[in-house]
């Protein structure tokens, strides 16, 4: 694979590499860091690249074993994850704006304190839209593993969204 052929099929994933490593590392600077060592590691292996493969999948797979390397060795600043950047004020008074923001928030805190393969599966289904073929792909698991770990993801999700925002409405 040359230069162009790398810039044209594995660049584009770079936005998608990123939301991933910021949520696996919780840290702006460690995501960046995580998807620059991917593209360096896919860059000396650029020979062995075969763009018939799912080379998607592949750039993921690095990323995901990166990241997990980092939190292992312990160099990655951990700190709270507030994503804000999806954040675009609309047509909705500040007040909505405001309660969609702090929603956001609950929905990463509470994905926050799911296991890893739930916290990635999530992300890659929902956040990202991959379809469940992807996501097995990439997190090397069965689909119907997949499917189970997004289901009890979702439903984990809710049960604590619905709880925060029920002693919310309680206290008011």
């Amino acid at each position: 694979m040359d230069a162009d052929d790398f810039r044209n099929n594995l660049i584009p994933y770079k936005n998608i590499m990123y939301r991933l490593a910021k949520r696996l590392l919780k840290n702006t600077e460690d995501a960046e860091d995580a998807v620059q060592d991917t593209f360096a590691r896919l860059w000396i292996k650029r020979e062995n690249l075969d763009s018939g493969r799912n080379l998607q999948a592949l750039t993921m797979i690095t990323l995901k074993n990166i990241c997990l390397d980092k939190l292992k060795s312990g160099n990655s600043k951990i700190l709270p994850m507030i994503d804000d950047e999806n954040f675009l004020p609309g047509k909705d008074n500040p007040q909505n704006q405001l309660e969609k923001k702090d929603i956001r928030h609950k929905i990463n805190s509470i994905i926050e304190t799911m296991p890893e393969p739930q916290k990635m599966i999530i992300h890659l289904r929902d956040i990202e839209g991959m379809s469940n073929d992807e996501v097995s792909e990439i997190v090397q698991m069965n689909k119907n593993a997949v499917k189970v770990a997004l289901s009890r993801a979702r439903k984990k999700l809710k049960e604590e969204l619905v709880k925060q925002l029920e002693y919310i409405n309680y206290e008011n």
